[in-house]
């Protein structure tokens, strides 16, 4: 009996494992077709959906990689330095290397996934604050959200009104994502010095709190002008060769 299970066993079990990899390459096939439009729907903004690696060193390139290790990243710099642009590289990158999970031991139809999720702050609040007028959402939905998807960006730390409802806030966001071992990127026009100081005096002690579990969860990118300026160069020398 045990024998003829096993030599029942074997073909059926190969046969699901093609199945699953017809299924697989189907399904990141999807996912690269339609990788601008998850994008969106994540949040990242239209300008930076078709974000390109090419536009970015890759020093910073690799630096970016952590992500994938479950580790944090900081990007801060003065406004227009890409910041954002290369948030939403990170993302980019994270959704087309996510696998697809099935939906039994031996099943071949891939579950839904979650994807990443991208917001500046001030949007995020936003929305939880929203959340206390209607009953499509709770509080805790939006939170959740936050705290639990795969990826987040918090884009523009620091812009937004600071209060001591909106620092106790973040630092919850943030605190779940270091609990749980899940990446988070953020950027800012601030240092983790400034963004300190501008929770203390909102809330003292939470922007401390902040700054550590950045610190403690992220690895730190300055983002400087020359990568703007050496755009614009290129910008400048591809419209000289048209003339």
């Amino acid at each position: 009996m045990t024998d003829n299970g096993c030599l029942h066993m074997i073909p059926r079990t190969g046969a699901v494992e093609i199945e699953r990899q017809r299924a697989r390459l189907k399904w990141k096939d999807t996912i690269r077709k339609k990788i601008t439009e998850i994008m969106c729907r994540c949040g990242v903004p239209v300008k930076f959906s078709d974000a390109e690696q090419r536009s970015i060193s890759a020093d910073i390139l690799q630096m970016a990689a952590c992500v994938f290790n479950n580790e944090g990243l900081f990007i801060f710099g003065r406004p227009g330095v890409g910041k954002t642009h290369v948030a939403a590289l990170c993302v980019r990158g994270f959704i087309l290397a996510m696998e697809p999970v099935f939906r039994q031991e031996h099943g071949t139809v891939p579950q839904e996934v979650g994807y990443p999720a991208f917001s500046t702050v001030a949007d995020m609040l936003l929305a939880v604050r929203d959340s206390f007028r209607q009953k499509e959402f709770s509080e805790n939905d939006i939170l959740k959200k936050y705290s639990s998807a795969p990826l987040v960006v918090l884009d523009d730390l620091g812009a937004e009104k600071v209060t001591e409802w909106s620092a106790k806030t973040l630092y919850s966001v943030i605190n779940r994502r270091y609990a749980d071992n899940l990446p988070l990127i953020i950027t800012s026009a601030m240092n983790l010095k400034e963004l300190e100081d501008r929770y203390n005096a909102a809330s003292p002690g939470i922007g401390s709190a902040i700054a550590v579990r950045i610190s403690e969860t992220s690895k730190i990118l300055s983002l400087h002008a020359a990568r703007k300026k050496a755009a614009s160069g290129r910008k400048r020398r591809r419209t000289d060769e048209r003339v």
